[in-house]
């Protein structure tokens, strides 16, 4: 009995060390949903080097890439916000939590239609030349020629746009435009009548206005704006508002016409076939009334939490013929459900107050492993595929595997979440031998970096393949918690001119302040994230970081010194800023000697993971 308890605590161990993220903090209740592509449209996870088809309902998050190509176009929500890529974009999440959406475009032409934005969230788009932060709701496009020439038109709400270290308010019905990278110039202009790509967003935008499902789902939960054309709903006594599919394959259950994919930091997570197979398979309850499957969404909340598979796993144990499979069940009205991911009490009561609510004790007493679930005595609920087909990312439906129904009373229940370990082609969610040739980002678009002012979520570890079996979820366990990160906060002019230019002769303090934020800043930055990872480099981060940030702050003094028409300060404090930057790079350069060489790949770069506000960008993704 000690033996299994050390290997099983040898194992716990792994886990956590392997997968922080799951272990140490909240998942973000918000993930993006690719709901429409034609052409050809790829995507590359942020935990995989590799590019693969783009399939339709895969969750995007901080750190994954989107690729529609000369044929292709896509569009994505992210809660109520609607992305739309024209053909030859390319976008990555830089950032994606529940307050803050951050997306980097380095090239092509892409909508957003920003139908809520509540005090304390942003939404920033990032460009090789200008960063472009949404002040209100409304209907936004922007395109992207290249590396030094950017167009934002706003038909609706108002935006900020940040160039070169300077700000301005672009209201509706204007168009900003950007030009140059290192020196550049903008202006303002009236927008032109709308083009057939804008004609486009607009009609799918119209679609979305009329939508009959807002009255039992809110408008934040991802997927509802595809239940409309799908299915109908219907009052049912006992369960309120209930939606049920109009087409359905013969055979078919909830959880059964898709795949497995493992998306950090949820892990498990289910890719439905179905068009509409976003919302019923993250949010709410299926239940199987009168021969037939319905969705019950559960009470109305503004901003639902979304989970990678609201189900139930069963398995048999070695020397059990059922051991071959893997089966799960749908959790059923008011069945709790217990994330096999690290989570806060708080967002255990939250994904589920929909359905039920919980109390932290009851929460912190219960194992999904000992629960009774209506739907597990339902012939047509389960559903069983080999384990390797599940690892794999294989179709689940007509995998070949079935449990009998003796099998099916007699399997135990492994929680929530699945014991078998990714493997690679988990990540997309289908075997390397299925896919078709992913389209890949042309050279010239892939070595492009763009200004941000928040600082970028950091980027995912690489994945790397586990051959043993993940822990089961058992007794839920609180895991520390980590503060939330506040958005950066915008600096607002309160009056702005109708055009905007930069003036060519701005002079030796322009010149330097550009100079530092462009080049300077960044490198130092990045040499000192490169001396915190090599092993045996004795440095005090948190001082050379608290250093850094008072550079940021003085370079931030002198721009607001040079836009009052104080050149001679500007420049004064732009070289103390200069100053500060070199002695600090000396000193960590010093620090780095006995690891001589570990940097040289930082060098001349020009990319750093990120600045906070006020910085001139380049966050390299």
């Amino acid at each position: 009995m000690h033996i299994l308890q050390r290997r099983f605590f040898l194992v716990l161990m792994i886990f956590v060390l392997s997968f922080p993220a799951l272990a140490m903090a909240d998942p973000p209740s918000l993930v993006g949903r690719l709901n429409l592509a034609e052409g050809v449209v790829s995507i590359r996870p942020g935990s995989l080097d590799e590019w693969a088809p783009a399939a339709l309902n895969y969750p995007l998050t901080a750190g994954d890439h989107l690729w529609a190509d000369e044929s292709g176009r896509a569009e994505l929500h992210v809660g109520s916000t609607a992305v739309r890529l024209d053909a030859g974009t390319e976008i990555s999440f830089l950032n994606l939590d529940d307050q803050t959406v951050q997306v980097g475009v380095s090239q092509g032409q892409l909508n957003v239609r920003l139908r809520r934005l509540d005090p304390g969230d942003a939404f920033e788009i990032d460009t090789p030349n200008s960063v472009i932060t949404l002040l209100e709701p409304g209907s936004y496009s922007l395109s992207i020629q290249g590396e030094d020439s950017s167009s934002l038109t706003v038909w609706s709400g108002q935006a900020q746009v940040t160039a070169a270290g300077n700000d301005f308010t672009v209201p509706a019905g204007q168009v900003a435009t950007v030009s140059g990278s290192g020196s550049v110039a903008w202006y303002l202009q009236p927008a032109s009548g709308p083009d057939a790509w804008d004609a486009w967003c607009s009609s799918r935008d119209a679609r979305e206005e009329q939508l009959a499902s807002v009255r039992y789902v809110p408008r934040e939960m991802i997927g509802m704006e595809d239940l409309d054309a799908n299915g109908s709903w219907s009052v049912m006594a006992g369960y309120g508002p209930v939606w049920s599919p109009a087409r359905v394959a013969p055979g078919w259950a909830p959880y059964r016409f898709g795949r497995w994919a493992w998306v950090a930091p949820w892990g498990w997570t289910w890719i439905d076939d179905a068009p509409w197979g976003f919302a019923p398979f993250h949010y709410g309850r299926w239940a199987f009334v009168n021969a037939r499957w319905v969705w019950i969404p559960g009470d109305l909340v503004e901003r639902p939490v979304y989970a990678p598979a609201l189900v139930v796993f069963i398995g048999g144990e070695p020397g059990d013929s059922s051991a071959e499979g893997i089966g799960w069940f749908p959790l059923g009205p008011r069945e709790v459900y217990m994330p096999p991911y690290g989570a806060s009490t708080t967002y255990v009561q939250r994904i589920n107050v929909t359905t039920v609510n919980i109390s932290v004790q009851n929460v912190e007493s219960m194992d999904a492993r000992h629960g009774t679930y209506v739907n597990r005595g339902v012939p047509s609920a389960v559903t069983v595929v080999p384990r390797q087909s599940f690892a794999q990312g294989r179709p689940a439906g007509g995998g070949g595997f079935s449990f009998t129904p003796d099998q099916v009373r007699r399997a135990p229940i492994m929680g929530m979440g699945a014991t078998i370990p990714p493997q690679r082609e988990s990540i997309i969610g289908q075997p390397s031998g299925a896919r078709n040739p992913a389209r890949q980002l042309p050279p010239q678009v892939a070595g492009r970096s763009v200004f941000g002012r928040i600082v970028p979520a950091p980027a995912p570890a690489p994945f790397m393949f586990r051959s043993d079996p993940l822990p089961p979820a058992t007794v839920y366990q609180r895991p520390p918690q980590q503060p939330q990160r506040q958005p950066a906060p915008i600096v607002q002019h309160p009056q702005q001119p109708q055009a905007v230019r930069q003036d060519q002769g701005r002079g030796e303090a322009q010149s330097l302040l550009n100079a530092l934020k462009l080049k300077t800043l960044p490198d130092v930055q990045k040499r000192l994230e490169s001396a915190r990872k090599m092993p045996g480099v004795k440095l005090d981060y948190a001082a050379f970081s608290r250093r850094l940030d008072a550079s940021r702050s003085a370079i931030a003094a002198a721009e607001r010194a040079l836009s009052s028409g104080k050149s001679d300060a500007a420049l004064q404090q732009a070289q103390a800023a200069q100053r500060q930057l070199a002695d600090l790079d000396s000193q960590i350069s010093e620090a780095m000697k006995p690891s001589s060489g570990g940097d040289s790949g930082d060098q001349g770069q020009g990319n750093p993971p990120g600045q906070r506000q006020g910085d001139a960008p380049g966050n390299k993704r």
